[in-house]
């Protein structure tokens, strides 16, 4: 069953989030603090701008807030993680809530470890947008 996270959700959310991070490579690009992610999981949870829903396989992330190029909403996924099939109604959940915030528009990030999600972003109507590039300072 997918639903809306609560504070209590936070330390599985944190333990799926860091396995996710750690698989995808994300830690070894911008690292990982426990403390950080737990203030950013709280902020989804409590805050109207804040996307955070759980399954019983997988949780999805994001913010709905107006795009700064055009003040249009939007719904900027910052993590999306699911196994067991439940993925797609993960995102529909997370989509739902965004249309009922006004957001228009839907922004997901897909990671270069994994090239598979293309394919699923191209499945659903999503267009590629632009690309991400990083280096160490």
């Amino acid at each position: 069953m997918i639903r809306p996270a609560t504070l209590g959700d936070i330390p599985a959310v944190l333990e799926m989030g860091r396995a996710f991070a750690d698989e995808a490579g994300v830690t070894d690009k911008v690292g990982w603090d426990d403390e950080a992610v737990t203030a950013l999981l709280a902020h989804l949870v409590e805050s109207p701008d804040g996307v955070l829903f759980v399954g019983d396989n997988g949780m999805i992330g994001g913010l709905v807030f107006p795009h700064p190029f055009s003040g249009t909403k939007v719904f900027q996924e910052l993590f999306w993680r699911s196994h067991g099939g439940e993925g797609l109604k993960l995102l529909k959940a997370a989509e739902d809530y965004a249309r009922e915030q006004g957001a228009t528009r839907s922004i997901m990030i897909g990671i270069d470890t994994m090239p598979s999600i293309d394919r699923l972003y191209a499945r659903l109507n999503y267009e590629p947008m632009e690309r991400l590039y990083s280096k160490e300072l």
